[in-house]
């Protein structure tokens, strides 16, 4: 029994009888075809009932009375186009068919077109390696012994490439000697046998210059007779073998708008994806298939367009970075209800897309509907879709979305973790630190697992992908720190060796990022920070508010010493001298003026030039790390804004709910005190309450007391500097220092052997003072 599926009856063969739905069955059995007729009577009987669509039992195609050759004038090409497909349940080796028989077959076709036609209905023979080993011959023979015209070298590649075969390195190899075959012939090519043999060299990714070189000079003289279907099939099949022809895109660019409402919904997402696998920009071009596409979606049928399409369009244009707000909203509100129909690919290269573009309107819809869609499908991920739609889930900002996701990206992802390019691995931990969401807890074992998979991948690892690694690990959560440190250890290394390679070009950002990453770590790694700041300091002048406030905030926070330390703060200096910091974020501008405090690198020309842009904004818009900051400077060095700037700071800091305030920023706060005190007078501190609120905070977050807040805390608030003339003011401010000398009294003694002998010596008096033990 042969099973067939018939358009659009589905039909059955039993011997020689055709049974099913279709009228045309009971017309057939009335006329039954005998096994041994001939071709003619054949022909006749199927014109008869009208049929278009046909199967025949094996024992026709086996039989001398329908040879391969003769069957070629016996049907219509319509009537055997479903023939190549496996019949269903049947495996395409099932045909019945020995080698011999096969052989036989082959050996009939007497020329190019007999050949073609035969592949066309019987490709499906040809599924093993020893069955399409005979048709390769077959080929080679034929090329040797018969003269091919273009149409018959066009038809024959076209057959050939269609086959579905697990002979694929022999399949290339036959369409590259078809296309040797075609090289002398090109010349007396029509427009459409042109298009014929380009599309199947890269259905199978054959490429040949010397056929796709001529081939674009001639296209570009015929390019008006090239139709719609011809131009995106040439421009795809260029794009697909990567064989780049800028003149031959910006004739086809130029046809296709004049053309551009004859184009299918498949020929206009074909082609705009061409030109971006190209890379070649046509801005008129894409604008043209945006408005065309948005006018189908919006005032025709939307359902025009199938999943593959809308993500090609939509991937299309986030390659190329061409801004098409009304067309992503039409594709979104098209996709919508479809997106159970996207697979796996076009369910991340739409995500993808759209987050590249980023337009206005953050398509809550699509994304709650995409990320639905992808959890029922993650199974069936591929490496780089799982990177990509977990990038474009974090580059969205849908955190709902993102914590039902993320989680089952990074389990989907960890039995395939050995199967991940390196950009890939960089993109899917920097998607899984970036987002603000707790991961569960067995995600400990995925870090676990993906540091083991990456450190032997970092020596292939280029600059910007190294340096996101180091990034998203810098972040990654760590019970157990040793898995996050052995990681850092090989990044290090890996870093140090393309450092020192002068090919490899290292990126201001990169930079920027990877020092941070270490002095988030806590790794000082001198041999590698001496060579990354003397990469450093000539981009200097590239580098961003950000990008230059982590570098030299890292070095200072590992306390990297040296020449080069002191040249990069020098260089800073210069740059922050010249600049307009108008620009700056007020993170960044304190951010750089710790740098300079912690590294002792003191530049009173900056300082003064930093403060001054401060105190000229309206407020102070810091966290109290920032404001805790900003207040240690300020303690150092007296500059012109100081008393304005510490007054805000004071102001703003008791603003900050507690919560959101760690005690190492009230240490650094209260280190400003006593230059307020100087500054200010008395009243600043006591009649608002603002010193008794430091005192508080110190001893109900005392817990978490290092044993640098630990000193800061009891000298600033216990400081003589802190002198209130007034009787009341002095009973109250000695009574605030009673009360945090007590409660620090076991901390300290806990801590004193990790404090400098002349504080230790110093807060001892103080204890002493107001006849405390300590």
């Amino acid at each position: 029994m042969v099973r067939s599926v018939f358009r659009p009856h589905i039909h059955r063969y039993v011997g020689h009888r055709i049974v099913g739905s279709s009228p045309l069955s009971s017309e057939w059995n009335k006329n039954v075809v005998p096994l041994k007729t001939t071709t003619t009577s054949l022909k006749r009987s199927i014109h008869q009932i009208g049929c278009n669509s046909l199967i025949l039992p094996r024992q026709y195609l086996g039989s001398p009375a329908f040879p391969p050759g003769r069957s070629a004038g016996a049907f219509n090409y319509s009537m055997l186009r479903h023939f190549s497909q496996p019949a269903h349940g049947v495996k395409p080796s099932s045909n019945g068919y020995n080698t011999s028989d096969l052989s036989k077959q082959l050996q009939a076709c007497q020329n190019a077109r007999d050949l073609s036609m035969f592949l066309r209905t019987n490709g499906r023979l040809f599924y093993g390696r020893q069955e399409f080993e005979l048709l390769a011959q077959s080929i080679k023979v034929m090329s040797k012994t018969t003269r091919m015209t273009p149409a018959q070298v066009a038809g024959l590649m076209n057959a050939l490439s269609r086959i579905s075969t697990v002979a694929k390195s022999q399949q290339r190899q036959a369409l590259l000697d078809l296309s040797h075959i075609a090289q002398p012939i090109l010349k007396n090519c029509q427009v459409k046998e042109l298009c014929i043999i380009l599309n199947s060299l890269a259905r199978k990714s054959v490429r040949n210059d010397k056929v796709f070189h001529p081939a674009s000079q001639m296209l570009v003289v015929s390019s008006r007779k090239m139709n719609p279907q011809d131009l995106a099939i040439v421009a795809n099949a260029f794009a697909r073998v990567q064989h780049y022809s800028p003149k031959l895109f910006e004739v086809i660019a130029m046809q296709a708008i004049s053309q551009i409402q004859d184009f299918s919904p498949q020929g206009l997402a074909n082609l705009v994806n061409a030109f971006a696998k190209q890379n070649h920009r046509n801005a008129k071009l894409f604008e043209a298939v945006a408005n065309e596409s948005e006018r189908r979606l919006v005032l025709l049928q939307p359902d025009t367009f199938t999943p593959q399409g809308l993500a090609n369009i939509t991937n299309a244009f986030g390659k190329m970075n061409h801004s098409s707000p009304k067309l992503f909203a039409a594709i979104a509100k098209a996709a919508v209800p479809c997106i159970q129909e996207f697979n796996p690919q076009n369910l991340s290269n739409m995500a993808n897309a759209f987050a590249r573009m980023n337009h206005d309107g953050d398509h809550q819809e699509l994304f709650e509907a995409l990320s639905g869609a992808a959890l029922d499908k993650l199974s069936s991920f591929n490496a780089q879709e799982l990177a990509n739609l977990a990038n474009a889930m974090v580059k969205m900002g849908h955190p709902a979305d993102s914590m039902r996701l993320l989680p089952e990206i990074a389990r989907a992802a960890m039995p395939l973790l050995s199967t991940f390019k390196a950009q890939e691995l960089a993109m899917l931990t920097n998607a899984l630190t970036k987002q603000t969401i707790e991961l569960p807890d067995d995600m400990q074992k995925f870090w676990e697992a993906f540091a083991a998979a990456i450190i032997p991948l970092l020596p292939e690892f280029q600059p910007q992908e190294l340096c996101i690694i180091a990034n998203a690990f810098s972040k990654a959560p760590s019970s157990n720190g040793s898995y996050k440190m052995k990681v850092f250890d090989k990044i290090a290394a890996a870093a140090l060796n393309l450092l020192l390679d002068e090919n490899q070009q290292f990126q201001p950002q990169n930079l920027s990022n990877l020092a941070n990453a270490l002095a988030k770590v806590y790794l000082p790694a001198e041999d590698l920070f001496q060579v990354l700041m003397e990469r450093a300091i000539p981009l200097l002048p590239q580098m961003s508010p950000q990008e230059l406030g982590n570098l030299v905030s890292a070095v200072a926070k590992l306390r990297i010493e040296g020449p080069m330390v002191d040249r990069l703060f020098a260089e800073t200096a210069v740059l922050l001298r010249d600049c307009n910091l108008a620009s700056w974020e007020q993170r960044n501008l304190v951010e750089v003026a710790y740098a300079f405090l912690k590294a002792f690198q003191t530049d009173s020309m900056v300082l003064e030039k930093i403060g001054s842009e401060l105190s000229s904004r309206q407020s102070l818009e810091l966290d109290a790390v920032g404001l805790g900051h900003l207040a240690a400077v300020m303690s150092r060095t007296r500059i012109e804004a100081s008393s304005e700037l510490l007054k805000s700071i004071f102001a703003s800091f008791e603003n900050i709910p507690e919560d959101a305030i760690q005690i190492s920023s009230v240490a650094d706060v209260c280190k400003a005190l006593p230059l307020a005190y100087e500054e200010l007078g008395s009243s600043v501190l006591s009649d608002d309450g603002f010193l008794e609120l430091m005192v508080e905070y110190s001893i109900r977050k005392s817990h978490d007391a290092s044993p640098a807040d630990v000193r800061d805390l009891l000298l600033n608030l216990t400081s003589p500097r802190l002198d209130y003339h007034h009787e009341d003011a002095s009973s109250s401010i000695v009574e605030l220092q009673r009360s945090l000398l007590i409660a620090y009294q076991p901390i300290f003694d806990q801590y004193s052997d990790q404090i400098a002998t002349k504080h230790v010596k110093t807060i001892r008096r103080v204890y002493k003072r107001l006849h405390l033990a300590a």
